[in-house]
């Protein structure tokens, strides 16, 4: 049987598209509620009580509220709200602040 190149094409495609898939997890809340996240406490998987950030200093924030918190004016301390839109470069220096949009609760912190 002769081979249809529109067949192998397709193929191609197919393959091609699935080499493109990622199973990399981001930090956004799934379905079912569950939220995943980068590594425990926010540090990076791997690098075990390595931080190249601030984030230790404002750990101690977590549970507090964002309204009742004064952060320095510093471009590498950065507080957004869990739905927020924010550009996904990291930056190893930078301590990134999470709060809760309803109430607005301190939950996460950590470096990128």
């Amino acid at each position: 049987m002769i081979p249809n190149p529109i067949h192998a094409g397709i193929a191609a495609l197919v393959f091609a598209l699935a080499a493109c898939s990622s199973d990399v997890p981001d930090d956004r809340n799934l379905d079912n509620g569950e939220t995943v996240s980068d590594g425990e406490d926010g540090k990076e998987p791997g690098l075990a009580d390595i931080e190249l950030c601030d984030a230790a200093d404002y750990r101690g924030l977590i549970g507090t509220s964002i309204a009742a918190t004064t952060l320095p004016s510093d471009p590498m301390i950065r507080a957004f709200g869990e739905n927020d839109i924010v550009t996904q470069d990291y930056r190893p220096h930078r301590t990134n602040i999470v709060y809760r949009e309803k109430g607005g609760t301190i939950f996460r912190v950590y470096c990128g």
